[in-house]
């Protein structure tokens, strides 16, 4: 997906909130935002939208002693859904099509995500709300078939309290032999090694990284692993946004579970703002 120019001002938007989260002056925040200028210049709008994230997000963790702007962030709300979680497992126990649930939760913990999103997020009160919502996209037929036929699954993860959603729908998939791909380095708040194992998923699936930082799924960047991991899968399974937006043009795109939380990618995928989407094409 190339990047449009509604972008661009939500580049800097996202800037200045990983900022707010790092002790500088206002004038270091400053020079930060003359820096990503500079490299917004030089960007071309034919790459997807994630590979300015992961510049913008660099220029920002530079300032960030440790490294992770979004840390405390992370820790309290994968806290939060674990909390939750017997709660979201019984739902999908009692749901009269567990898989179909399951991938409807993964769905909805899309909405933890903190680079479309600058607000904090009542979490309880999103899964209730949500759940009662039909999918504006919904080829859950096409994933049924797609994992009738696969042996072999390579899921790549998308935000860190997310996977606590994620685990409920590999649970349904657990005859599979399966792949578990998070980010190779701290990126807003998306998931790494450590929040995987602490959801349990590593007990569910193999886990191994990206090998590297981008907020998506840049080819020319990742590692060795991940490349087998994703031309081996008979099926690929892309959460979130910016996985979307790096992998949605390949010729054999995965199946897509993402929430549409900015305007430019509902106007992409023809669905009002905020609509939970499951798209998958016929392998």
């Amino acid at each position: 997906m190339k990047t449009p120019l509604d972008c661009i001002p939500c580049f800097y938007i996202q800037c200045l909130g990983a900022l707010r989260h790092v002790d500088i002056d206002e004038q270091q925040k400053k020079e930060v935002l003359h820096q990503l200028g500079r490299e917004i210049e030089r960007f071309s709008l034919d790459d997807p939208p994630p590979m300015m994230g992961r510049t913008l997000h660099r220029l920002v963790k530079l300032r960030c002693p440790n490294g992770d702007p979004y840390a405390e962030l992370k820790r309290r709300y994968l806290a939060h859904a674990l909390e939750l979680q017997p709660q979201i497992t019984r739902m999908v126990q009692e749901a009269s099509d567990p898989l179909l649930a399951a991938a409807k939760l993964a769905i909805i913990g899309n909405v933890i995500d903190f680079g479309a999103q600058q607000r904090a997020i009542d979490l309880e009160n999103e899964i209730q709300s949500l759940y009662k919502q039909e999918l504006a996209i919904c080829d859950y037929a096409e994933l049924r078939r797609s994992l009738a036929r696969a042996e072999t699954i390579l899921y790549i993860a998308d935000n860190a309290a997310e996977v606590v959603f994620d685990r409920l729908l590999l649970e349904q998939l657990s005859a599979k032999s399966i792949t578990f791909a998070v980010r190779g380095a701290p990126i807003i708040n998306d998931a790494t090694r450590e929040d995987a194992h602490a959801a349990g998923i590593d007990r569910l699936a193999t886990v191994i990284t990206t090998g590297d930082d981008a907020p998506g799924i840049l080819f020319d960047s990742c590692s060795t692993e991940f490349l087998d991991a994703y031309n081996r899968a008979d099926l690929v399974i892309a959460k979130g946004q910016g996985n979307f937006e790096t992998l949605s043009d390949e010729t054999r795109p995965p199946c897509f579970l993402l929430m549409a939380k900015c305007t430019v990618l509902a106007r992409h995928l023809n669905v009002p703002r905020n609509s939970l989407i499951l798209k998958c094409q016929s392998m």
